[in-house]
């Protein structure tokens, strides 16, 4: 089964063309984007977007496509005068080509996003690298991606850890004292909570989504039951989509 764009369909061939999957099936007020043709000559027009969302693999991509081949294609577009800014903007097709690397060469794609300068697509590509070891980076992949996407790639998971650490490490308001939590048992709620917090920023990963940490303390007070009285007990930074949550026993 081969695949072309219809654009460039030659006129002359006159093999049969489905019936439904014709060049005026129409989905979401689009026109379809790409011809495939099966073995007995049967032309199929369809959309390239309806397809990829149906594979969960993107049709077996993760081990026939790699990008050095569009890599060589950009080069060749850059070649004939073509810009690539534009070809690639958000929603058009070498955009959607170069993002469905991600989630399976996301260090890869990236270098070739940032070597070419697509700003949108190098961020659309960073959050797969929330876990990337950047000590693992080569000096090829290095040098392709430029001295200024490998500081920001870096500053991303530095970023995440220290607005993190921000939240916290911050120690629960004090309030006044009740008859079931006064200043004492704050004190040592305090002490509870810098204990299991500095673990917590000690090993976590700048991938991490949702933290679960237990603190068994020698404390009997310092229980979520007492800490509904009004300390801070569940913490969330939605901006950077980091959970963190600390039971405290």
């Amino acid at each position: 089964m081969a695949a072309s764009n219809p654009q460039y369909q030659n006129s002359s061939v006159h093999d049969s063309i489905s019936s439904i999957f014709n060049p005026g099936f129409v989905v979401d007020g689009l026109l379809p984007d790409l011809e495939i043709v099966s073995p007995d000559g049967v032309h199929f027009y369809v959309h390239t977007r309806q397809l990829l969302a149906s594979s969960s693999n993107i049709f077996g991509a993760s081990s026939s496509m790699r990008c050095t081949d569009t890599e060589a294609a950009l080069d060749a577009l850059i070649k004939y005068g073509l810009s690539i800014a534009q070809l690639a903007a958000p929603a058009r097709p070498l955009y959607e080509l170069v993002r469905s690397y991600a989630p399976y060469y996301p260090i890869e794609a990236y270098a070739l996003a940032t070597h070419y300068r697509l700003e949108d697509l190098a961020v659309t590509i960073s959050a797969h690298l929330l876990a990337y070891d950047v000590t693992r980076l080569s000096d090829e992949l290095t040098v392709k991606m430029g001295p200024v996407y490998f500081a920001r790639l870096v500053n991303l998971q530095r970023s995440r850890i220290t607005a993190l650490r921000n939240i916290v490490l911050r120690p629960p308001v004090m309030h006044p004292a009740t008859p079931t939590c006064n200043a004492d048992n704050q004190r040592e709620l305090s002490r509870a909570w810098a204990f299991a917090n500095a673990e917590i920023v000690w090993n976590v990963l700048p991938s991490e989504h949702l933290i679960t940490h237990d603190y068994r303390g020698p404390t009997a007070f310092a229980t979520p039951q007492n800490l509904t009285t009004g300390h801070r007990y569940l913490d969330v930074c939605a901006g950077i989509g980091i959970l963190a949550i600390c039971h405290v026993r």
